[in-house]
């Protein structure tokens, strides 16, 4: 199992999304800053290029032109990532903190309640360690 926001990590969940059904007019790119990281170390940058209802990309660093950054520690990103806590859970009681095109972001709830997507995101739960 590849360590978690590692580059293995990224690409091995990139790799679980080619189940995912194109939608036309889903796009968008989340930059994801996680702090209060294990053993003191810097801040992770990540981020995930949807478009058209598929990932593009999923990579460390910074996107060039992000829509929205979400601000969350380390153990807030494990557990959603983990699927031990939902995004609207996480986004509702303040766990992470989003800037920019926040519009934007909640019109892709459907996308992300799809079956497809569902799929990808348990499996990408389960390589996910907890």
């Amino acid at each position: 199992m590849p360590e978690y926001l590692s580059h293995d990590w990224m690409q091995e969940a990139l790799k679980l999304a080619d189940g995912i059904q194109p939608r036309p007019g889903n796009s968008i790119v989340i930059q994801h800053v996680v702090t209060d990281c294990p053993a003191g170390a810097p801040d992770i940058r990540w981020y995930q290029a949807i478009n058209d209802g598929r990932f593009s990309d999923i990579a460390l660093g910074e996107h060039s032109a992000p829509d929205v950054t979400v601000t969350e520690t380390y153990e807030v990103s494990l557990k959603l990532n983990s699927g031990r806590m939902s995004p609207s859970a996480a986004f509702l009681s303040g766990k992470v903190k989003p800037r920019g095109n926040v519009p934007k972001m909640m019109s892709m709830t459907p996308l992300l309640q799809s079956p497809d997507f569902k799929a990808w995101d348990d499996a990408r739960a389960a390589m996910t360690d907890s």
